[in-house]
């Protein structure tokens, strides 16, 4: 009885913390399911949402991430090859970068799945006093580049899942009014067992604007669709599918598969050189997409060839792509969960002049809030775990205590004659404790 009350009373204290009022029962009880909010002033409400069991898929094969020694490295980006911390793999960047781009705030504010998480920010111990510091993100063995060069036995359950998990990270992203902008197999992550995430949030920007293209012209979500359209293509074949070397060479390999696209396309592009040389061109047809894809699924060839239609408002959401037949079986809504836009107040510094001091503080305050945010989300999910645990022996006490009259008389001479004497002496107590409450009432 002892174990049985105290198992219970913890039980209890959950259930009275799981309360719909309370903002963290969807962490300690897995069933509950919030109301959507109304407000859209911070993306900081995080969906937690369960991934896939991908033991049933063929493990693939991850050779290390390289970085070429002939590629030129952007001054204002990583200044020395990555190492390994204790939380996971680490990388130098100068405080402009950090700050100029959002690269911080924009993966604290992003939690998904499929998308890369920082685990920890490494600053000197000099508030004031700094050039640079380390962002450690989580480990991945390598990256969807190596791993197409690397597997030629990919099978169409792969590319499948692939691209479902890129487009699920993305449907979030831009549910965010983010647009990604620099899409590639370099900058998506990979595990053996299939894992895929994004990252690199380098050239992503943020719309605080029902129209996108008001505020970055051509760039809107269908940047980052047709991106994933040319990724998902390179899986299918193993190698690039335009690989221009320059603008005009990359309009003629594109015309070459999609065709000329029709005049009043072309007038919408807004590079006048572009609109140009294209209104110049001879007028090409579209390449069936099964001589280009031989022995591909015609359900990816369909879904792929919406992805890069020339015309970017011929290509689908995310969303609407997750909703595509080539999914079926596989799509679930319950696992594909959007986002809050970011709200302007996160991004009100870069309307500011900002000095070197600035910039550092500004760094402190974002290495404070993720440092917080991620312990938090540690803390609510040991919570979750001992929830589970406790539910659980709560559960194996009232099935003992419920057999336990059958397991004590079992085997025993006369048993049934003592178990129903022991129920009529239930009984007999009942009766004469009702008889109590009535005299005393």
């Amino acid at each position: 009885m002892g174990i049985s009350s105290f198992v219970d009373d913890i039980r209890r204290w959950f259930q009275r913390h799981n309360h719909p009022s309370n903002p963290n029962a969807a962490v300690l009880n897995p069933d509950y399911e919030p109301k959507p909010s109304s407000s859209s002033s911070s993306i900081t409400q995080i969906t937690v949402v369960e991934d896939f069991d991908r033991s049933a898929f063929k493990k693939i094969r991850v050779p290390k991430r390289i970085d070429s020694d002939s590629a030129p490295m952007d001054p204002l980006k990583r200044l020395e090859r990555e190492f390994f911390t204790e939380y996971g793999e680490a990388s130098r960047y100068q405080v402009q970068e950090v700050v100029g781009k959002g690269k911080i705030k924009l993966l604290r504010l992003l939690r998904h799945p499929d998308i890369v998480e920082i685990r920890h920010i490494m600053l000197p111990p000099s508030r004031r006093e700094f050039r640079d510091i380390y962002v450690v993100f989580e480990l991945m063995e390598s990256d969807l580049h190596q791993v197409i060069r690397a597997n030629d036995d990919l099978t169409p359950e792969h590319y499948q899942f692939f691209l479902y998990q890129l487009l699920r990270g993305l449907k979030y992203i831009h549910s965010a009014n983010i647009f990604h902008r620099d899409l590639k197999p370099k900058n998506i992550l990979a595990n053996a067992d299939c894992k895929l995430k994004i990252c690199d949030f380098g050239l992503a920007r943020v719309s605080f604007n029902d129209a996108p293209s008001a505020i970055f012209w051509t760039y809107t979500p269908a940047i980052d669709i047709w991106s994933i359209g040319c990724i998902f293509a390179e899986m299918l074949t193993g190698k690039p599918l335009f690989p221009g070397k320059n603008v005009v060479h990359q309009l003629d390999l594109m015309t070459d598969l999609l065709g000329t696209p029709p005049p009043e396309t072309i007038a919408r592009i807004r590079n006048e050189k572009a609109r140009r040389y294209l209104n110049s061109m001879r007028k090409k047809q579209p390449v069936p997409f099964t001589h280009k894809f031989p022995n591909v699924d015609p359900l990816a060839l369909k879904l792929l060839e919406r992805l890069i239609a020339f015309d970017p408002k011929d290509r689908p959401s995310a969303e609407e792509s997750l909703a595509d037949p080539y999914f079926n079986g596989l799509s679930n809504g319950d696992r594909e969960p959007s986002t809050q836009p970011i709200s302007k107040l996160e991004f009100e510094f870069e309307r500011r002049k900002l000095g070197k001091d600035d910039v550092r503080e500004l760094i402190y305050r974002e290495f404070v809030l993720s440092t917080v945010t991620r312990s938090w989300s540690i803390i609510l999910r040991c919570f979750r775990n001992i929830y589970a645990v406790v539910n659980k022996l709560a559960s194996c006490t009232r099935e003992k205590n419920t057999n336990a009259d059958v397991l004590c008389y079992a085997g025993r001479p006369g048993s049934e004659f003592l178990h129903r004497k022991r129920k009529e002496g239930k009984e007999h107590d009942k009766e004469e404790s009702d008889a109590d409450q009535e005299d005393e009432k």
